[in-house]
């Protein structure tokens, strides 16, 4: 979902008053306790756990808009985020099956990553 889609339900949920649910992505305690999420630092594990809440559970490639995951992971720079994904795919925790285009620059179509989970390292897998 966009981020002016994100902001546009955000306020008819506010006019409606209902509450909405926070993203949720699981990580097994198994995972958590392994010695490759020992290697992470904390905030590409934190980038790890933003992406698994774009993560439907099909095992099919995901997208994941770069402000959207910026603004999920509350990470105010996204060379952070950058470096902090491609760290991620260096490591076989994630792939990037396609690349996109970043920016807010007027006229530039700005279109999401597609990421695919490795599941190298998840130890029970739902």
């Amino acid at each position: 979902m966009g981020v002016m889609k994100e902001v546009a339900a955000k306020k008819k949920l506010e006019k409606s008053g209902k509450k909405k649910e926070k993203p949720f992505g699981a990580v097994e305690v198994g995972t958590v306790n392994s010695e490759p999420w020992k290697a992470l630092n904390k905030i590409e594990a934190h980038t790890y756990n933003t992406l698994k809440t774009f993560y439907r559970g099909n095992g099919e490639p995901f997208k994941a808009p770069f402000e959207a995951l910026k603004q999920r992971s509350r990470i105010k720079h996204g060379g952070t985020v950058d470096k902090a994904v491609q760290s991620l795919e260096q490591k076989e925790w994630i792939e990037v099956t396609r690349y996109a285009k970043h920016g807010k620059r007027r006229g530039l179509r700005v279109k999401a990553n597609v990421y695919k989970l490795t599941f190298k390292f998840d130890h029970q897998r739902w």
